[in-house]
């Protein structure tokens, strides 16, 4: 089903790039194998729900998809009358159909007794791989059929998603059982793949674009739609493969936790408030499901919108969250770093993801897909009470700061935010060091740049030293004037006799 709407989809853009002056006959032909498989489709799912052989989350799913694709003919008809530009056909066919379509496959497999779990997360990264090489090649097909690609924004979009399909790809070969990694890597290294991978290179390079040019937008099209071919025929032997085969019985999420970098994270993940309350064991399993990568300073994380698929746990780095205003500027909602979450309740109520997120720091990340922990807080009353916990202590810590940032003074939220990561940091020297740009200190206390270096310098004169990244506090409680109970209750000298501030008491954000 998905590989024919993923076909349907670059067809539908190139017909939409060209007015219609190629592939009509083959949309339309293409529509019809569609047809027959969401025919097939539909039969699989009614079985399913005579023999009850899936959750009620799984059923709750099937209903939903069968509603969408009831309005799979509207879109169609819009693509007829060329009524969606080819960026809003690409985005509803993969998020009104493809996204829901793949989530759905994953929630149903990883609730299959018999399906052996980590090569399910495993197939889950790669139909997550297909997927981006689907989208790569509609996008890609209308880029080389208008020249788009001599626009830098296209090629950053192009490049963009190659970096995704990497993150993918390198997550399932790190959970992957042998035999899946044998499979794929036959691709991988496949003429058909290294064809499509020289064209990837000239527009990674920048190329010339007369070097560019020797290819049109049909022979994208069909280079990329030989590598999904044979990236479909894998599709069928990894699910084959899900059982468990002869050599593959015994693999379990204890192999993947005697991976170094995952094992050393355990005792972090059992500190996290948001897993406190699951056995070792089954923090173990979970562990086994997830990816830990290192992200540079710059990069998007996810965009308000996109489909929520993963939670993501800061090990270390800076994460900032906000919100883009129609006039080009934006809103930082929280500064996030290590033991924060991301997404959490987006997941949990199976949600887009209603923010921004973006890498102010070079971070490292560690991600579970959202599917797995929608199926753990399903079966784990202890762990959804958990999750319901902290997302409402973040809601009151985020309307907590919103009214700080109204009621203080600029100079008083400046000082509120040194005693923080003083608190935080607690320096021997009294040297704290600025987490990041100033500028992004600024936005996320709720002024401007100007106003933030007016506040600085109304305290260097108070014997603060402020350099680039630094600023040395001149006396150990100087900054103790800024305290709050939000504060104190981070504080280690709260409720102690040398506090300035004993009235200060632990806040109940829950």
């Amino acid at each position: 089903m998905i590989h024919r709407l993923q076909q349907e989809r670059g067809s539908a853009v190139l017909f939409l790039d060209s007015r219609g002056k190629i592939f009509s006959k083959r949309l339309q032909k293409q529509q019809v194998i569609t047809d027959t498989a969401v025919s097939e489709l539909l039969v699989v799912m009614e079985n399913a729900y005579n023999i009850d052989l899936v959750s009620n989350y799984a059923c709750t799913r099937l209903a939903d998809l069968k509603r969408r694709l009831n309005g799979l003919d509207v879109l169609r008809d819009q693509v007829k009358t060329f009524q969606p530009t080819y960026t809003q056909a690409i985005n509803s066919y993969t998020f009104e159909f493809n996204a829901p379509i793949l989530e759905t496959m994953v929630a149903i497999a990883q609730g299959c007794p018999k399906f052996v779990s980590p090569l399910v997360t495993a197939f889950s990264n790669f139909i997550q791989w297909k997927d981006r090489i689907g989208r790569e090649r509609a996008l890609g097909s209308r880029g080389f059929f208008t020249y788009a690609y001599r626009n830098p924004e296209f090629c950053d979009r192009m490049i963009s998603l190659m970096a995704e399909q990497e993150t993918y790809l390198n997550s399932f070969m790190a959970v992957a059982s042998p035999r899946q990694i044998s499979i794929v890597q036959n691709i991988v290294t496949s003429k058909r793949m290294q064809s499509v991978e020289e064209v990837r290179d000239l527009l990674k390079a920048n190329s010339p674009t007369a070097k560019i040019e020797e290819y049109s937008g049909e022979q994208w099209f069909t280079m990329t739609t030989e590598v999904i071919d044979e990236l479909r025929e894998a599709e069928i032997e990894l699910v084959k493969g899900l059982y468990g085969p002869e050599g593959e019985a015994d693999f379990s999420p204890k192999l993947l936790s005697e991976h170094d970098e995952k094992s050393s994270l355990f005792p972090y993940l059992r500190s996290l408030t948001l897993f406190s309350t699951l056995s070792d064991q089954e923090l173990m399993e979970l562990s086994g499901f997830a990816t830990v990568k290192t992200y540079n300073k710059g990069k998007l994380l996810f965009l308000q919108g996109e489909p929520a698929s993963r939670i993501y746990i800061v090990i270390s780095g800076w994460v900032k969250v906000y919100n883009g205003l129609e006039t080009g500027e934006e809103t930082i909602l929280q500064m996030l770093t290590g033991g924060d979450t991301l997404l959490e309740a987006a997941v949990f109520l199976n949600t887009s993801a209603p923010v921004n997120a973006q890498i102010v720091e070079d971070a490292v990340l560690m991600s579970i897909p959202a599917p797995v922990i929608r199926q753990r807080v399903q079966s784990n009353n202890k762990l959804a009470l958990s999750m319901l916990n902290n997302v409402s202590l973040k809601s009151q810590m985020l309307i907590y700061q919103i009214e700080q940032n109204r009621l203080k003074s600029a100079r008083e939220r400046v000082g509120w935010f040194l005693l923080r990561l003083m608190i935080n940091q607690d320096p021997d020297d009294g040297v704290i060091h600025l987490p990041y740009d100033k500028s992004i200190i600024a936005s996320y206390l709720n002024m401007r740049p100007e106003t933030f270096s007016r506040a600085l310098k109304k305290m260097r004169a108070e014997g603060f030293e402020v350099q680039n990244e630094t600023i040395t506090i001149p006396k150990g409680k100087t900054l103790c004037e800024f305290c709050d109970s939000y504060v104190a209750n981070d504080c280690k000298r709260a409720g102690q006799p040398d506090c300035p501030h004993p009235d200060f008491v632990e806040i109940d954000l829950l």
